[in-house]
């Protein structure tokens, strides 16, 4: 699958961000079926960066890293320039081609890759000769376009003309070095002995990884000689890379079970990727040596990959949860044999396998009916038991009563006049009425008094009276309730007006539609939210915050208990948010 950024060549320009990259050198390493390169890159003042590109052009993210003057253990977790990183990946990937630098296909890359909560990225690679630290950004594919070489050609997008792979390509996924990016993930294992040879089944027809990655349950297949049938299946992810892992039962008997692993290059039909034949080990029988080195029934496996991963999909008998995520190591002996560990919440698992040829799997026609169990009825079940619960005691006692703003709209006495937007973005409407601010505020209060926190007017001969003179009666009238904030006031013509708005408007933005003293109103809503917070008690609290909390204490109680009889009674209930 090359597409352009994954067949540049030297002295082919990029730009990234709008900005010319010219491409020098480039070293293509293999971890498995998993492929990606790096490109040294010399940019503007002779800025030098690498960009690294996966071969799967379904990750349409590349990051592009420079190098820094640090050093670092291969620790869980680093702090770097006051920075968190956690590893998300490590491995050992093979050189697989180069060019430029000195590189030599077959050498081995020792990495460890970091990541901290707003995605930037560190990486520690241990080379033969040195060991090379970097920082870097990941880089999303609309951001860069490609230059061919070929005389006036155009820049296209980076992940423009996909191509298919060459026939030698696909012929040599299977090459290689034999690493595994991602794992294979055996939990639920009952052992049998290690993985068929290689070697071609006679009539074998050739099975796609697109076909092999999407078996249905109960589906026959013939590896070696032997028929299994798929009796569950797990779907993994680390990051971007996903791989599916088939529970397969033999036709020896329903004891005999082995895990079938299918990693893919990628989404296309013609795509190669990576088969391997696991079955269960006991983990008290594998020795860890340090963390590069394990020992298994006499034979010595080095560490060629470690991560973790989370559980997307299951089906069958498996004792997974959604989401749930596990760590995992894998070794590879001199004969190939891959051992893993892996270490979930509850347990500790371990597998040995060995990489299995297409050639030896053959899809069969046949299938068998699977009883495969429905791991959501439990949750489901939960659910409603909790419905239930909710319905016969919790919802009698929430008060249904829609909210006032949308009373207000339904209420004839009241005429919507305008919106006004306050801080935050949040909208306030504005009505008008004929009846006076004192009747306003008792009429709102009764259609929301169970949420009524406080009813607040201003004290008289406060500092805002004094600026703002011209009316001795204190017409303005703040409710409070927890969802809503209701200021009644007079405006500039002396008409009664209510401006209602969602609760939490900043204090020190809060404005009022054209009221005749909005300096007043201001101080009001502030010493309202003053009093509020820091008193919570008392109307004899309220002087030092030149509010009256005590006018309305009366009408809210009766107005409450009204509403409380109607419930009791069954009627006066209306729904609404």
């Amino acid at each position: 699958m090359p597409f352009p950024l994954y067949r540049l060549r030297a002295g082919q320009i990029i730009k990234i961000d709008g900005v010319a990259h010219t491409v020098e050198k480039m070293v293509e390493f293999r971890q498995g079926s998993f492929r990606w390169k790096e490109y040294a890159l010399e940019g503007e003042r002779g800025k030098r960066s690498w960009l690294s590109v996966e071969r799967d052009e379904t990750i349409r993210v590349s990051s592009l890293f420079h190098s820094i003057d640090a050093r670092f253990s291969p620790d869980e977790k680093i702090v770097h320039e006051g920075r968190e990183y956690v590893r998300y990946d490590s491995g050992l990937a093979e050189v697989r081609d180069f060019f430029g630098g000195t590189a030599r296909v077959g050498d081995l890359v020792e990495f460890d890759e970091y990541r901290d909560k707003t995605a930037l990225l560190l990486s520690r690679e241990v080379w033969p000769d040195r060991v090379e630290y970097s920082a870097g950004v990941e880089i999303p594919w609309g951001r860069i376009v490609v230059k061919e070489l070929s005389e006036g050609a155009p820049f296209r997008s980076a992940g423009d003309a996909f191509e298919k792979p060459s026939e030698t390509e696909k012929n040599s996924e299977v090459e290689g070095l034999s690493g595994i990016k991602g794992s294979s993930g055996t939990k639920g294992f009952s052992g049998i002995e290690g993985a068929p040879d290689s070697g071609e089944i006679s009539g074998a027809l050739p099975v796609s990884y697109e076909k092999l990655s999407s078996l249905p349950l109960g589906q026959e297949l013939q590896i070696g000689g032997t028929t299994y049938c798929v009796v569950g299946y797990v779907r993994y992810r680390q990051g971007l890379f996903t791989w599916t892992e088939y529970e397969l039962e033999s036709s020896s008997g329903p004891n005999d079970h082995v895990w079938l692993s299918v990693e893919r290059d990628g989404p296309g039909p013609d795509d190669g990727g990576l088969l391997s034949l696991h079955s269960s080990i006991p983990f008290s029988s594998v020795r860890l040596q340090g963390r590069d080195t394990a020992a298994y029934s006499g034979a010595t496996y080095q560490r060629v990959g470690s991560g973790s991963a989370n559980v997307v999909e299951y089906r069958g008998n498996g004792d997974y949860d959604s989401n749930e995520s596990f760590t995992f190591t894998e070794y590879r002996s001199e004969a190939g044999e891959i051992l893993t560990c892996e270490y979930w919440s509850d347990e500790k698992e371990a597998s040995l396998g060995r990489e299995l040829p297409a050639a030896d799997v053959r899809v069969l026609a046949s299938r068998r009916r699977v009883h495969a169990p429905n791991h959501m009825r439990g949750l489901v079940g939960i659910l409603i038991f909790l419905a239930l619960i909710f319905i016969e005691f919790v919802l009698p006692r929430i008060n249904m009563t829609p909210r006032i703003e949308r009373q207000l709209a339904s209420d004839s006495r009241f005429a919507h006049a305008t919106s006004v937007t306050l801080s935050g973005n949040r909208r306030g409407q504005v009505y008008s009425t004929s009846l006076s601010p004192d009747e306003a505020c008792r009429a709102i209060i009764d259609m929301d008094p169970d949420r009524v926190q406080y009813v607040t007017t201003p004290q008289p001969g406060t500092d805002s009276e004094q600026v703002e003179s011209g009316g001795s009666e204190r017409d303005e009238r703040l409710l409070q309730t927890t969802r809503e904030t209701v200021m009644i006031y007079e405006s500039e013509d002396g008409t009664t007006c209510v401006q209602v708005s969602p609760t939490g408007v900043d204090a020190g933005r809060y404005t009022v539609h054209r009221s005749r003293f909005p300096m007043r109103a201001r101080s009001l809503y502030r010493n309202s939210r003053t009093w509020y917070e820091r008193s919570g008690r008392a109307p004899d609290a309220r002087s030092a915050y030149a509010i009256d909390a005590s006018g309305y204490s009366s009408t809210v109680t009766s107005a409450r208990q009204a509403s409380a009889a109607r419930r009791s009674s069954g009627g006066g209930r209306s729904f609404g948010k």
